[in-house]
């Protein structure tokens, strides 16, 4: 794992590089070919995540840019914005990438390049951009096209989603691991570990920080918990809370809304009836 730390910290996991070889060399089938086309992917993601978090920055708020298995992710912690302000931010980052493709294509087209390797970069460049812009901008979470739809909903119906996070004792590394290597990553916007807090379970830290920067009322969050001291903590928190039965009885687990053996048995429709007074299931 490469840190390089900085007003924007920089953290690049080793599956980012293991997912940029592949397609590297995929492009390619030549060494040669292959380290240019993982500098341009490199360059192309942190550009894309730079015009996320130079944009929050301007903002006030506190960014780092991780580089993982499924691509960047840009993490900002400060005053919840306005919905105008998160919806530049959102957009900031597809269209940094895309000026970086344009600024490509005019070179590929407009100058007299002779050297093949930097031909080829430019070319390379101006398509990996082009085509993570228009992928990243289809409405569906967690692109970046799925927040901002759910901002745009938000702001005329306010309708807002659903929104995820973790708040787990682990350390951040183990975290980085688990949530890297399958890929959900991003599906979170906002996450919380041990060293973060002063108090762990059953402690409500965790979960209320957590509600704090997810800019949402501790009141509305739903906790999934398998542990006693998680679920003292969901309740201490003033959340509802949903317990899994892999590591301690039903019994064990009574104080949750909803105590199950798999998640499977749990829909959506579940978890919005918590908060209409229906009994334990």
């Amino acid at each position: 794992m490469i840190r390089i730390p900085g007003k924007i910290p920089i953290i690049i996991h080793p599956l980012f590089w293991l997912l940029a070889i592949f397609i590297g060399w995929m492009s390619t089938f030549t060494l040669t070919g292959t380290l240019l086309a993982v500098l341009v992917i490199v360059i192309s993601v942190l550009f894309h995540e730079f015009g996320h978090a130079l944009t929050g920055m301007a903002f006030q708020q506190t960014v780092r840019i991780e580089l993982a298995a499924f691509g960047g992710f840009t993490y900002r912690q400060g005053r919840k914005l306005k919905l105008w302000e998160e919806f530049i931010v959102v957009l900031n980052g597809p269209m940094a990438g895309l000026s970086l493709g344009v600024l490509a294509w005019l070179c590929w087209h407009f100058l007299a390049i002779e050297n093949a390797a930097l031909l080829f970069v430019m070319k390379f460049t101006a398509l990996v951009n082009f085509f993570w812009t228009v992928i990243n901008l289809v409405p569906v979470l967690p692109l970046d096209g799925g927040h901002l739809l759910s901002i745009i909903l938000e702001g005329i119906f306010g309708f807002k989603g659903v929104k995820m996070a973790i708040a787990s004792s682990a350390p951040p590394e183990n975290i980085d691991l688990i949530a890297n290597g399958l890929g959900i990553k991003g599906c979170f916007q906002a996450i919380v570990w041990g060293r973060e807090v002063t108090e762990g379970k059953p402690s409500p830290q965790g979960f209320l920080l957590a509600a704090q920067r997810l800019g949402v009322e501790p009141a509305s969050c739903v906790v999934i918990e398998d542990a006693i001291a998680g679920v003292a903590a969901a309740k201490g928190a003033g959340m509802k809370c949903v317990a899994v039965t892999n590591t301690h009885p039903a019994a064990k687990l009574a104080e949750a809304e909803c105590v199950v053996d798999t998640l499977e048995a749990v829909s959506v429709d579940d978890l919005a009836g918590l908060f209409q007074n229906r009994e334990k299931v």
